[in-house]
């Protein structure tokens, strides 16, 4: 009795010290720092319209100022962060200078009313965890106004996943007349206002900005009709390749770490729920009263349900309710629980077919990566989804595997000859360790995995999936060594498969960064290489001028000299 109370108290404290994290220490880890800095370095350029001639005289590049900064704090977690954006010509005359300041929650990045230079609705940067498809509001400095941000796609920049968001700021006027009423005329006979296009490139768990770009057009307006008249300035800006380089890198740092914080969340949940139904019974009472067939019929069904709802979600077009699940992978999923439902009695005819369409496709699929043929078995099957949806079509190369060597157990387990190969262990144990292994690269975030083909898109929830498809599947078609579910044979023998396969995709992931590595650094010792040759050239060009301007100057002295004699 004593024992069982102790294990309550363990698990309850477990429970507790999880709710504490969730709820407390992981907003706090996950805040803004009160010595925050954000900077980028900015490739500006200017193209200032001539009225007299009506015609632009043409690009220069500008010097750019951009950054962040605390300058103060206030109680409810609110900090002062004060927005610097400072461009003038190559001469050193202003062109434009804005500072401003904002007053943001620092454990959700957004704006709070009350604090800062003005009221504002939205994020400093982007929303934390955020959902692929979904707007948020932005504010950036130059355009002090509220930019609706919508989704474009994802991208890949130096091996980080990132979003693509752009906003045009339609219907919201830009008005720039009192940070340029040094210009002639402006302030009192004209104003200034912008047509602006924006973009951002967002990581989407932490929601910080790796890199943003502008191409916007200033135009001259009259102040009493507020008449359009003709443009001012048409001028681009954005962030240069050797920051948006650092802000991959800072954003990577941080992901990580935040994924750290999340695995400790995870394991004191679970070893809390599995402490308390040790202590009061709970285990006990699910053995007794459920079976290995029972639960991989519930599963089995869910599994089904899910993967249908998701078909029918993407042949309505309302694929934001189904991501990140493809259909391809939905109906895999179907045939895969649909084959081990329907394995018995006369049904089994109907779950080998299952089962064969179910390898023929994915092998089909993994054929064409391994091979290169021109196949595309899931646009084959999906034409519609794969003209009209913007979203990814591919089923992950891990996924299609996964499936493979599931769908093969039902086809081998008539077989005895087979049975010495101890492939009904092999199979799904190896899916089993395989999924593990994508649940830490999910959790622990491993570049390395991230970055080869093999786990390029895998997600969570798949891994989940494939793990307990795998478990329920070796005990299903080899319910007499169930209980040795851990006997050395098959250990040893998915162990080494698994390690095998999981050295090659860590290899494969590792040496892509390499020769990617290798790339960047042959590209910018070219760039070096045609820099300093241009400079070379243009100090020649330079001796050049200055040696001709030596020669006229001489000469005119010669020439006064013979005149005055």
């Amino acid at each position: 009795m004593q024992r069982r109370t102790r294990m309550i108290v363990i698990g309850s404290i477990l429970l507790t010290a999880y709710a504490g994290w969730m709820y407390q220490v992981v907003p706090w880890l996950e805040r803004i720092p009160d010595n925050f800095y954000y900077s980028s370095d900015i490739v500006s350029i200017d193209n200032f319209f001539d009225h007299n001639a009506q015609a632009y005289e043409g690009p220069i590049y500008s010097k750019t100022r951009f950054y962040y900064g605390i300058s103060g704090k206030k109680d409810n977690d609110v900090l002062l962060i004060r927005n610097v954006f400072d461009v003038r010509t190559p001469d050193g005359k202003p062109i434009i200078s804005i500072e401003r300041e904002y007053g943001v929650n620092a454990k959700t990045g957004k704006h709070v009313k009350g604090f800062g230079d003005k009221n504002r609705e939205g994020y400093l940067f982007a929303p934390r965890r955020l959902r692929k498809g979904k707007s948020f509001t932005h504010w950036h400095i130059n355009y002090d106004g509220p930019a609706e941000m919508e989704y474009v796609r994802d991208e890949e920049i130096y091996g980080l996943t990132v979003r693509l968001y752009k906003a045009n700021y339609n219907n919201v006027p830009i008005d720039q007349t009192q940070d340029l009423e040094y210009i002639p005329g402006v302030g009192t006979e004209y104003g200034i206002e912008l047509e602006p296009h924006l973009q951002l490139w967002v990581e989407p768990i932490t929601g910080q900005i790796v890199k943003y770009a502008d191409d916007t057009i200033a135009y001259y307006y009259d102040l009493k009709t507020h008449e359009r008249l003709w443009p001012w300035n048409h001028f681009t800006n954005v962030v240069s390749e050797q920051s948006v380089e650092k802000n991959v890198q800072n954003a990577y740092t941080t992901r990580v770490q935040w994924r750290l914080i999340s695995t400790v969340s995870i394991i004191l949940l679970l070893a809390g729920l599995w402490i308390l139904s040790a202590a009061t019974g709970c285990i006990r009472i699910f053995q007794q009263h459920t079976s290995l067939n029972g639960f991989a019929w519930l599963f089995g069904m869910s599994a089904i349900t899910t993967a249908s709802f998701i078909l029918l979600q993407w042949s309505i077009g309302k694929i934001w309710l189904s991501l990140p699940i493809q259909p391809i992978t939905a109906a895999c999923i179907i045939l895969l629980a649909g084959s081990y439902l329907l394995r018995t009695k006369f049904r089994g005819i109907l779950s080998l077919a299952m089962s064969t369409i179910l390898v023929v496709i994915t092998g089909i699929f993994l054929a064409e990566f391994l091979f290169g043929l021109p196949v595309f078995i899931d646009h084959f099957l999906l034409p519609h989804h794969a003209q009209t949806s913007d979203a990814p079509q591919r089923m992950s190369l891990y996924c299609a595997l996964c499936f493979f060597l599931l769908g093969l157990v039902p086809l081998v387990a008539p077989i005895r000859a087979l049975r010495p190969l101890r492939l009904l262990h092999i199979l799904p144990l190896s899916v089993a360790l395989l999924s593990l292994f994508a649940i830490l690269t999910v959790l622990l975030d491993i570049h390395s995995a991230y970055i080869s083909t093999f786990f390029a898109s895998v997600q969570l929830l798949s891994a989940i999936v494939f793990l307990c498809f795998s478990i329920i599947m070796h005990g299903m078609y080899w319910e007499s060594s169930y209980k040795t579910l851990w006997s050395k044979q098959w250990l040893v023998m998915s162990s080494i498969l698994f390690g095998c396969i999981s050295t090659t995709i860590i290899f494969t992931g590792l040496a892509s960064q390499s020769f990617a590595n290798d790339a960047k650094v042959s590209f910018d010792l070219q760039i070096n290489n045609a820099t300093n040759a241009i400079a070379e050239r243009l100090h020649i060009y330079i001796n050049a001028l200055e040696g001709g301007i030596g020669l006229f100057e001489s000469s005119d002295r010669v020439e006064r000299e013979e005149f005055y004699t």
